[in-house]
């Protein structure tokens, strides 16, 4: 039901299926001009934050039982930061994103109600880990992820997360999920999985990155 009421808001004037809609409001979001200098500055910020979060959350048990879990699944090119493992992308992702909150210490925004740079730094990086990337690319693909929570936070908060839906795992999925990168910046990916997300942010970065990531898709597992 909550679901169905996100569709209505987001593509009130249309019948296209909400995932293409979603993917066009991206397309607009990567073809912004470069983040101003005082964006820059913010999402420079957000790395720093979240990195502390991340290099203290994987040093849990909490994480450490996520890590043997997920490394049972086998290693890969992308690191669990400050643990020096690496795992498969998707993997990755999993471990990092959940660290990055495990203490709560991590950024919050407005109007989305969530905890963007959980989301949105660990897919970057597991992505970096399996091609090229630049930091101005990586500066674009935040920027874009964040404009998306934001602009979709608009449309349906605080209504949806009163209904019980926490906005870190929906509106999170739409901003960490359906960007890779190529010549000219970012680009913005659709992929099937519509608005569903999972209990916390890893398993959905681990369901985007499976897709972003479809070319390498022997080498990438989920849990």
């Amino acid at each position: 039901m909550a679901e169905n009421r996100i569709t209505a808001r987001v593509h009130s004037a249309t019948q296209s299926r909400p995932a293409t809609r979603l993917a066009k409001i991206g397309h607009r979001i990567a073809g912004m001009p470069r983040p101003s200098p005082a964006a820059v500055r913010m999402i420079e910020d957000s790395f720093v934050d979240i990195l502390g979060c991340v290099l203290s959350g994987n040093r849990t048990p909490e994480a450490a039982a996520m890590l043997a879990a997920a490394g049972d699944l086998g290693d890969g090119p992308a690191p669990v930061l400050g643990t020096g493992a690496r795992l498969a992308a998707p993997q990755a992702a999993f471990v990092n994103a959940s660290a990055s909150h495990l203490e709560e210490m991590d950024d919050w925004e407005a109007p989305g109600n969530t905890h963007p740079s959980a989301v949105i730094w660990p897919a970057i990086w597991a992505l970096a880990a399996i091609r090229p990337l630049s930091g101005d690319q990586a500066l674009r693909a935040y920027a874009a992820g964040f404009e998306t929570i934001a602009r979709l936070g608009e449309a349906v908060n605080f209504d949806h997360y009163n209904r019980g839906w926490h906005s870190t795992a929906t509106l999170g999925a739409a901003g960490a999920g359906r960007r890779r990168w190529g010549g000219n910046g970012v680009e913005w990916r659709q992929d099937s999985g519509g608005y569903r997300a999972g209990a916390y942010p890893g398993i959905r970065l681990c369901r985007t990155i499976r897709v972003c990531g479809k070319a390498d898709a022997g080498r990438l597992r989920c849990p």
